[in-house]
């Protein structure tokens, strides 16, 4: 099964489904994602009962189970945000893949990511650009917003540097 190696390389957690969404097989990754600890298997627990919202668990199920009538859309992706234990939102992006077994039912492969709306990294360097900005405009230098135009003879002078 090549598509699960594909997913666990893009993923953080990867499950199985059945044919009524519950899982297959317990995961411990899946359970580490929603920080449960108590050693319970998560194997026949319905896939939505970790979705937050009503309206995101109808979304899921129309999405794997709409199209099995076809086989219309046998692979795709949604997000979706399930609740840890302590009922906090988890975003997830999740990708699936929906296989037909011999006995005419389906399984669902899935592969799910956390995802954050914003880029946290660039969070952590606005402090730090802000003190250098400050700074800067301690020591009289002009500052990116001011739009200063330096003569190349005054470059010098602004940065400190003497010249001989």
């Amino acid at each position: 099964r090549a598509f699960m190696s594909l997913l666990a390389m893009v993923c953080d957690v990867n499950v199985e489904l059945g044919n009524n969404l519950s899982l297959a097989k317990d995961s411990r990754s899946f359970a580490a994602l929603l920080m449960m600890s108590s050693g319970k298997s998560l194997e026949s627990v319905p896939f939505c009962d970790f979705i937050s919202t009503e309206d995101e668990r109808e979304s899921f199920q129309s999405r794997l189970l709409g199209a099995d009538a076809g086989m219309d859309d046998p692979v795709g992706t949604c997000r979706a945000t399930l609740s840890d234990t302590m009922r906090n939102p988890v975003n997830v992006e999740i990708f699936y893949v929906k296989i037909a077994t011999q006995d005419a039912d389906y399984r669902y492969f899935l592969g799910i990511r956390e995802f954050t709306e914003t880029i946290p990294e660039m969070r952590s360097f606005e402090p730090k650009r802000r003190k250098r900005k400050e700074a800067l405009a301690n020591k009289g230098s002009p500052s990116n917003s001011e739009h200063v135009r330096l003569e190349t003879k005054e470059l010098p002078q602004v940065l400190g540097i003497s010249q001989t």
